[in-house]
C-alpha cells in the first residue's frame, strides 16, 4: 500500500517494529511536520479573526469536563505500536480530549 506523505507522523520509533513492541502514549515520537515546516501564526491571541500569511494559529482547547473515549480502533493502537490498554487510560481521555498533551519530542 502506498501512503502519500503525511505532515503529521506519529510512532514509535525509538522501538523496532520488526518485534511490534507495544509502547505507551509516553514513549511515542510525535514529529509534527506541519509546524515546522509551515508560517505560523505570530499572534496568541485566542479568538475568532482572519489570519494571513500563516498556514495554523495555536489555541488552548476548551477544557472538557470528565473526559472518556468512547471508542477505539485496536488496529490503529497497533499500527502506531500502542500497547492496547493505552485506550483504558485517563491519561489517553485528556489527551485525545485536549484537557492535556504530551511532552513534546521528535524535532
Amino acid at each position: 500500500m502506498i501512503r502519500p506523505a503525511a505532515l503529521v507522523s506519529v510512532s514509535a520509533s525509538r522501538h523496532d517494529y520488526s518485534c511490534r513492541m507495544a509502547v505507551s502514549l509516553d514513549e511515542l515520537t510525535f514529529d509534527n511536520r506541519f509546524t515546522n515546516d509551515l508560517p505560523g501564526d505570530p499572534m496568541d491571541l485566542n479568538q475568532p479573526r482572519q489570519v494571513h500569511h500563516a498556514a495554523y494559529s495555536r489555541v488552548q482547547p476548551k477544557v472538557t469536563a470528565s473526559p472518556r473515549l468512547l471508542a477505539h480502533s485496536p488496529e490503529v493502537l497497533a499500527d502506531l505500536g500502542l500497547d492496547p490498554q493505552t485506550a483504558e487510560t485517563d491519561q489517553s481521555a485528556r489527551v485525545l480530549s485536549g484537557n492535556a498533551t504530551l511532552a513534546p519530542t521528535g524535532h
